[in-house]
């Protein structure tokens, strides 16, 4: 049984990584100690699926060391495909009742995922939100303006941090959602199909810290005008979506 009450039955935790070989042993073995507390030592009700993508540095050599673990899957992308295939990729292979996502860097702590399973449901995501974000101003301008003003008046989607890289989604709404997003959008694509299939959302605080090791990428201007075009795309995807489910869709149903 659950240590948390009402908690989710199993989980998948798809770590997108990109030049992380500093960073991913020390992720994958805060992850496995916080599913441990979560699931009372059953490993086997949890798995931790490593996308190494296209990484020039020893990324790869690192996570297939971590596949001797049993509760370690690794999918590695030849090139750099971009974080949204990574994560499409690691959501492809998911095999537990719920998916949850962190980054590789580091900068987010797994043990929020203790804070956010117990409002994960077949009907609900669970996602957290960066209350005291840790980096360069410039990057929290962006990040705050994208989220707050950029997503809603595009998407209609209203989170405090769209961005934020820990969620957890019923495994259903992957399957169902037939995501394209190469790139950072797949968080808004994600969130705005949920919202259209009658999902609703918990927000819950989550801890970010400094990245100690490697480089950021995400907020140089030719990057950031891809995105805001991006966005424009993804409205469109979400709309043939909605036209393409079938009328009978419903969460009742998905709960019946």
């Amino acid at each position: 049984m659950n240590k948390l009450p009402h908690s989710i039955e199993s989980l998948s935790i798809v770590v997108p990584a990109h030049n992380e070989e500093q960073n991913v042993a020390g992720l994958v073995e805060d992850i496995r100690s916080t599913c441990d507390e979560l699931f009372d030592n059953d490993d086997s009700r949890y798995e931790v699926i490593i996308v190494d993508d296209g990484s020039t540095d020893d990324t790869a050599k690192v996570a297939q060391q971590l596949a001797s673990l049993s509760c370690v899957k690794v999918i590695s992308h030849p090139a750099n495909r971009g974080y949204g295939a990574a994560l499409r990729s690691g959501f492809a292979a998911a095999g537990k009742r719920y998916v949850a996502f962190i980054d590789g860097d580091r900068q987010l702590d797994p043990r929020d995922l203790l804070k956010l399973a117990p409002h994960a449901r077949r009907t609900q995501l669970a996602i957290g939100y960066r209350a005291k974000r840790d980096d360069p101003w410039h990057r929290r301008l962006l990040g705050k303006v994208f989220s707050r003003i950029f997503v809603p008046l595009t998407i209609g989607v209203s989170v405090r941090d769209v961005d934020c890289a820990l969620k957890i989604i019923p495994r259903e709404l992957i399957r169902s959602a037939d995501l394209s997003s190469d790139g950072a959008l797949i968080n808004s694509e994600l969130l705005a199909i949920a919202v259209a299939d009658g999902y609703s959302i918990h927000e819950e605080a989550v801890s970010h810290f400094p990245r100690l090791w490697g480089e950021q990428s995400g907020a140089n201007f030719t990057v950031i005008a891809k995105v805001f075009l991006e966005l424009y795309r993804v409205r469109r995807r979400v709309r043939q979506h909605v036209l393409s489910r079938p009328s009978s869709a419903s969460v009742a149903a998905r709960s019946a």
